[in-house]
């Protein structure tokens, strides 16, 4: 298992090491493995900007999972008002967005109410 960690300046990688006396796990130990980053231009560039991105805390599971669903209904939202504009003619339609959005949908699985409740 290996861990990989931004810090601004550089990447560091560690791999994940148990540490054991006979049967009897007595800890875990991190230990850091050279790495050479090679990047094109256009990578390098998105690198740039995304090391220099901090922030104030990580969130926890119930924040990262309100974060994602609000995302999740914004690009709902989206796909609901592009199909309503086709639909009333207000933009002409795309095949390539509209099988994007058929092969989305039909990849959601079905689950029944039952098993919700």
């Amino acid at each position: 298992m290996y861990c990989i960690c931004l810090n601004y300046s550089h990447v560091m990688i560690f791999v994940y090491v148990n540490l054991s006396l006979g049967d009897q796990q007595l800890a875990a130990q991190f230990q850091e493995i050279p790495l050479d980053l090679c990047m094109v231009e256009a990578e390098r560039v998105g690198f740039d900007i995304r090391k220099t991105t901090a922030v104030d805390k990580l969130p926890t599971d119930m924040e990262g999972m309100e974060s994602t669903m609000e995302r999740l209904l914004a690009l709902i939202d989206d796909t609901y008002k592009y199909v309503d504009d086709v639909v009333e003619g207000r933009v002409a339609p795309d095949n390539n967005i509209g099988r994007f959005i058929s092969e989305t949908v039909s990849s959601v699985p079905k689950i029944s109410l039952r098993l919700i409740r």
